[in-house]
């Protein structure tokens, strides 16, 4: 499988790492108390920004490029590309049904290289209606565009429509990806046929 980091994604990991190397390469040139208000102050931020761009994908797929809410909307806006948010949880039996049948699925694979894709498990479930559009129930599976709107218009077709954002198979989630990514864009041409 041949595996290429999208670009924004390449950027975040490259500036803190730089800011990273930088840092580590004046250490030598500071007194041992400024050395440890650096290291106390500073780097944990840092390391904690770097292990946030390299998000676990747990169980999901790590071939999949996983990535958080916050850094996923930046990527998304810098990219212009659609964003896929999966809510699930460690204790739910539906998210585990879910998972093998995720992370075995090569179209899964293949489409997510078109979306920014969003990994939140647990506490890091996102507040607020919008990403419950028909409740809170797990897993839910929400496409959001570019500037982080939720397309609510994209949902389960083949579920039950009391629950449109939950999925229990990778074929259902597969349909929706391939939906979204066939929506009218701003880059989108407009052609008259006859």
């Amino acid at each position: 499988m041949g595996n290429s980091f999208p670009p924004s994604l390449v950027a975040v990991w490259y500036k803190e790492l730089h800011f990273l190397w930088t840092g580590l390469s004046m250490m030598g040139r500071l007194r041992f108390e400024s050395r440890s208000r650096v290291l106390r102050e500073f780097f944990p931020k840092h390391i904690f920004i770097l292990s946030l761009s390299l998000h676990a994908n747990v169980g999901f797929g790590n071939h999949i490029y996983w990535l958080t809410l916050d850094n996923g909307l930046q990527i998304a806006q810098n990219d212009d590309k659609p964003l896929m948010l999966l809510i699930h949880k460690t204790w739910c039996g539906a998210c585990k049904a879910l998972k093998p049948q995720f992370a075995a699925s090569e179209e899964i694979e293949k489409l997510s290289k078109h979306f920014v894709m969003v990994n939140t498990q647990d506490d890091e479930e996102p507040k607020g209606s919008m990403f419950a559009p028909d409740g809170g129930y797990i897993p839910r599976i929400l496409f959001l565009d570019p500037n982080g709107v939720v397309m609510d218009e994209y949902y389960n077709e083949e579920g039950n429509p009391d629950y449109k954002y939950f999925y229990s198979d990778s074929k259902s989630v597969v349909s929706s990806m391939k939906r979204v990514l066939l929506r009218p864009t701003k880059h989108s041409k407009v052609t008259d046929e006859l």
